[in-house]
């Protein structure tokens, strides 16, 4: 009991009054209170207190240790995923703020504008192509090289995706997993997950890979036709560009210059005249210098079928002349008859519609242009394309350099 027991920690239910006169001076008030309650409890000693915070102390600095393990490993773990699975190019969810849509007009076509870099996280993937989607385009609407591989993709009849990019404001997986560059246009094939960054070369990879789809004549069939088509992809990338972009960034004060200008956009234009709008028999006619006599055939610019050299150059031309009457009053020369009904004809193509911005949209791409001293100094590089769709600085506004991505 507490009088045997003499300062153990244990209670007795039978405490009397004689086992409490033990103790030499006597109950205190509290431990009479205490035994009338039929409890007794002796307060730890020192040493006790001290060897119980050790304890617990101790057990605290485990706890902590494990928990500092676990959510390290946790970590670890994550990150080992996310990196296997961008390795895989795995496309598994759309990015937060991402919103698809699909065109009744075009059921084929899933649009999925892309959310910028600044609200994405850090392990940001790539949007989802769909269900029987079979390339993912991504491309920006006022880019002309990003419009060949739509009307590409629309004349091949591919079900494809189409992922906007802002070029001011790019999401943070596209320069990762798709074009370090960070220029448009690019495409993603579903099915075998190559990527193509340059236009020039994605038009041939599609026109060769979807021969059997759609307009199956799109390809040259001979080599000479090939090469004609590759001949007036250079015409348009490292001639034409260059003669548009000097005469619209002109101030317009100096008539002469003015002058000059035009004449060397006309020159382009016409030797395009000349040398296309070849016959079906593509050796008709032809002079030695390479052009082509008055007779020559039409009305595209291979012959009689509408070809990839068509695709490389109507979005060109068209924009090359809807700027320039805006901005300088100019149109075609007449003269240039072939060149004019190619290009009626040419807008007039439903892959042509569907790829094409609005008239408001390249109003307000154009109606800005500034003169040649201004646009130096804000580092443009294409005459055909806004000032952000490039990440490279051109070494003089007059001529920009060629290239087949924006």
């Amino acid at each position: 009991d507490a009088g045997a027991a003499g300062g153990s920690h244990s209670c007795s239910s039978s405490l009397s009054s004689s086992s409490l006169s033990w103790h030499h001076h006597g109950p205190t008030a509290k431990e009479r209170a205490t035994a009338k309650a039929g409890c007794y409890i002796q307060p730890p000693s020192p040493s006790q207190i001290a060897s119980q915070m050790t304890w617990t102390t101790r057990r605290s600095e485990e706890g902590k240790r494990t928990y500092n393990l676990r959510r390290r490993q946790t970590r670890t773990n994550t990150a080992t995923t996310t990196t296997r699975r961008r390795r895989m190019m795995m496309i598994t969810n759309i990015p937060p703020g991402s919103s698809v849509s699909s065109s009744s007009s075009m059921s084929r076509v899933t649009r999925v504008r892309s959310s910028s870099s600044s609200s994405a996280g850090p392990e940001e993937e790539l949007p989802t192509p769909g269900d029987g989607v079979e390339v993912m385009f991504f491309t920006n609407k006022m880019c002309p090289y990003s419009q060949r591989n739509w009307m590409m993709l629309e004349e091949k009849d591919v079900s494809y995706s189409v992922v906007e990019i802002d070029l001011e404001d790019k999401p943070a997986y596209y320069q990762t997993y798709i074009n370090p560059n960070g220029k448009v246009p690019a495409i993603l094939v579903v099915e075998n997950k190559n990527i193509i960054t340059d236009s020039r070369d994605i038009d041939e990879y599609l026109a060769k890979k979807y021969q059997e789809r759609g307009n199956q004549g799109l390809w040259p069939e001979t080599t000479q036709g090939q090469l004609k088509a590759k001949e007036l992809s250079d015409i348009i990338d490292n001639n034409l560009a260059g003669a548009f972009w000097s005469w619209l960034s002109s101030s317009g004060a100096d008539v002469e210059e003015e002058t000059s200008l035009r004449s060397q956009v006309e020159s382009v234009l016409e030797t395009i005249e000349q040398r296309f709008f070849m016959q079906s028999d593509e050796n008709a006619n032809e002079n030695v210098d390479g052009s082509r006599g008055e007779g020559g055939g039409g009305p595209w610019l291979l012959g009689d079928t509408f070809t990839i050299a068509d695709i490389e150059a109507l979005p060109f031309v068209d924009r090359l002349h809807f700027a320039l009457n805006k901005q300088k009053g100019w149109t075609i020369p007449a003269r240039l008859h072939k060149l004019n009904k190619w290009l009626n004809m040419g807008r007039a193509r439903r892959s042509f519609v569907v790829s094409r911005p609005s008239e408001w949209t390249l109003n307000r791409l154009y109606k800005n242009i500034k003169t040649k001293t201004t646009t130096t100094t804000s580092n443009r590089e294409d005459p055909l394309q806004p000032s952000s769709s490039s990440s490279s600085s051109p070494s003089s506004s007059s001529s920009p350099p060629s290239s087949s991505s924006s």
